[in-house]
């Protein structure tokens, strides 16, 4: 059914019952207003006409604004568990890329303590032991890696030995070393370049800060980074094969 609407004297309309609803939720029609139903000669106020469409009008309405809140809220918790399941499918694949480096460190790294443990048996024969900061040399690193370069200055063969080292600013202890880097003989002039793994793990797991969404990712600034000189004599007796 449609109806009329005076406005100040002036009859509007016919309009809707469902307008006649919306602009009386609005404010713009009190419930005293006048109201005469399409056909009919007869004017009422609308707070009396309104059981007479109020159920299949505002029940009708109610019904419409709660299936578009519904709607909105079903559309929300769609897109918020796309996006976490994105998330958590990202990590995985991040986890599962870490979890194969770090097999592959392990793989090679026995073949990587003999190569050590024989520079350390035949370095009588590599050239003068130097300390670390005696040959010229510059280390960088990143998530799996320690990689040194080592350039020889002096005038007569040399040999020397490190060890990279992470620690988490505000602390002492060590939390992450690399394997022993040993630049081998180096004869005058000569420069070579070393890269050698973190030990039992990675460093994004202390060197690191959680993004919004609870994701690790790597921070340099949030750890140290030191080079500590290896003792020869101390990695001769650690290389060398246990006797009875």
């Amino acid at each position: 059914m449609r109806w009329y609407v005076d406005m100040g004297g002036e009859p509007r309309g016919p309009y809707e019952e469902g307008q006649v609803l919306a602009d009386l939720n609005r404010g713009k029609l009190s419930r005293e207003a006048r109201v005469c139903a399409e056909g009919s000669d007869t004017w009422e106020t609308l707070r009396d006409v309104l059981p007479r469409f109020e159920h299949g009008g505002m029940q009708g309405m109610a019904g419409r604004s709660s299936g578009s809140a519904w709607t909105v809220v079903t559309t929300f918790l769609v897109i918020v568990v796309a996006g976490l399941s994105g998330v958590l499918i990202w990590r995985a694949f991040q986890l599962e890329s870490v979890l194969n480096q770090q097999s592959e460190q392990l793989a090679g790294l026995d073949a990587r303590l003999v190569a050590i443990g024989d520079q350390a048996r035949d370095a009588t024969g590599s050239g003068a032991w130097r300390e670390p900061k005696a040959v010229h040399h510059s280390c960088d690193k990143n998530n799996t890696t320690v990689t040194c370069t080592f350039t020889n200055l002096a005038k007569v063969p040399v040999h020397t030995c490190m060890r990279g080292g992470l620690v988490r600013k505000g602390e002492q202890a060590k939390k992450l070393e690399s394997v022993v880097l040993c630049s081998g003989r180096l004869d005058p002039a000569e420069t070579r370049v070393i890269t050698v793994p973190w030990v039992g793990g990675v460093a994004d797991s202390i060197c690191s800060r959680e993004t919004a969404y609870q994701v690790k990712k790597l921070d340099w600034e949030t750890c140290r980074f030191t080079m500590d000189p290896v003792n020869l004599a101390d990695l001769r007796a650690s290389a060398a094969p246990a006797t009875r």
